[in-house]
């Protein structure tokens, strides 16, 4: 599911956002959705759970970092609401989540 927000989130933002600065970027998009993919995959399989929760926490501290600096990029707009900076902090959040629950799975691992 967070590959899905990930993408998602990037081709709405991506198509809908006039100003350039906070777009999100192709790269760091990728690797969100590559990165949490392959970490569900790897959680699928006994022998690498503990993998997958480590690749799955790396990706959703990357994309955390990803998202901090798309809120202190988007520049303050009155005219968009609920607010330019919303979906940036939103997805922050969104992270936040991920990173917990793949730390909780390492957890369990030990």
């Amino acid at each position: 599911m967070f590959s899905a927000v990930v993408g998602g989130e990037a081709a709405f933002t991506g198509l809908t956002k006039a100003n350039p600065q906070g777009k999100p970027e192709l790269i760091p998009t990728l690797t969100g959705v590559g990165g949490s993919l392959i970490a569900a995959l790897l959680l699928q399989v006994d022998a690498a759970q503990f993998v997958g929760a480590i690749v799955g926490l790396g990706v959703a501290g990357v994309m955390m970092g990803v998202y901090v600096k798309r809120f202190q990029d988007t520049e303050f707009d009155p005219l968009d609401w609920p607010g330019a900076k919303t979906w940036p902090a939103v997805m922050c959040l969104i992270s936040f989540f991920a990173l917990a629950a793949f730390g909780q799975g390492l957890r369990a691992g030990f």
